[in-house]
Order: structure tokens, then C-alpha cells, then sequence
């Protein structure tokens, strides 16, 4: 799931890889002058703890602060899928730590893949900016699943992004 972001006038393709095994998955940056310009491979935006990640999401605040919204196991084995949030010092480097900022915990977040073991899945986080809120949609539930759904975070523009407490969980999907 690459996505194609504008940061700092350059050009940016964020998506994830692996080497063949699942387990792998690691976020990945190419960065190019012009949307359509020949990308240069930036490297491995590795997350804290470098564990399995995927569907990362730039956002850049007003003020030029940048943060990096991706999805990711907890530890080093499948089982649930969760959102976070860093701080970015540039647009293919993580500063610090990572706040989780959803776990899937509504029953509408936790229907498994069929013939699967289970596997809780948040991921897809898309961050938006409008008027005086951030907004972040993500899905829910297994992608092959008819409950496949959206679900809704929230902060106050200007809030602390990284403290948790900032966000609102929706209790329902969108």
C-alpha cells in the first residue's frame, strides 16, 4: 500500500516490504524532486523497537512539525495490529519513541480472516487536518472479511500528539 506525500518540496513514497517472509515487514522511503522524477531509496524508516510494521502515513503540522502514523505488531509475532504515532526529524527518520494509539478492542475490530488464526487487525491509518482537529481514519478487521470497516481517532490540533490521552476512539465505525 504505497502512498505518495509532498514534505519539505520533495516527494516522498512511503510504503513497507519484506524479504519473502511475512514477518519481515519493515516501512521503506523513496524521495524524488518531482512526483513523476526518478526516486532515490532512502532506507528502512525503522520504528521503535523494529518490529513488523506497515501502511505508513506521514502528517505535517502547520507549524512544521512532522509525525508518522503507521500500523504494527506489538512485539515479534502476529496476533494484533495496532496504530501509532512517532515524531519525525526528517521525512525518513523516527526521533524517540512511539505512542500506541489503538488497539483493536470493539467487536467490530475484531472479526478474524476465515480458516485463520485470529488476528486483530487496525491498520491503514490515514491522518487529516481540518479546521482545529486531527483526524485519523483506520480499518478494522480482517481486509478479507465482509466486516472489513473504519474506524475513528481524533485530537485537538495542538494537542500533544504522543500522549495518548489527547485522542478519542470512536465507539463505532464510520
Amino acid at each position: 500500500a504505497p502512498e505518495l506525500h509532498r514534505v519539505d518540496n520533495r516527494w516522498y513514497i512511503y510504503t513497507a516490504a519484506d524479504n519473502g517472509y511475512n514477518e519481515n515487514h519493515r516501512l521503506q522511503v523513496l524521495a524524488s524532486s518531482t512526483p513523476l522524477g526518478r526516486y532515490i531509496y532512502q532506507g528502512q524508516l525503522t520504528t521503535p523497537g523494529d518490529f513488523w510494521s506497515i501502511d505508513p502515513s506521514p502528517l505535517l503540522l502547520p507549524q512544521g512539525r512532522l509525525f508518522l502514523f503507521w500500523s504494527g505488531w506489538p512485539g515479534t509475532t502476529s496476533g494484533v495490529q495496532n496504530i501509532y504515532v512517532a515524531a519525525m526529524s526528517n521525512p525518513w527518520t523516527i526521533s524517540g519513541g512511539s505512542t500506541e494509539l489503538s488497539t483493536p478492542t470493539f467487536p467490530w475490530e475484531r472479526h478474524p480472516q476465515p480458516g485463520q488464526p485470529p488476528v486483530y487487525v487496525n491498520e491503514s491509518p490515514e491522518p487529516i487536518i481540518h479546521e482545529s482537529t486531527i483526524s485519523v481514519s483506520y480499518s478494522a478487521s480482517g481486509c478479507s472479511t465482509p466486516y472489513y470497516t473504519l474506524g475513528l481517532l481524533s485530537a485537538p490540533l495542538g494537542s500533544n500528539l504522543l500522549n495518548a490521552s489527547s485522542w478519542t476512539k470512536a465507539t463505532t465505525p464510520i
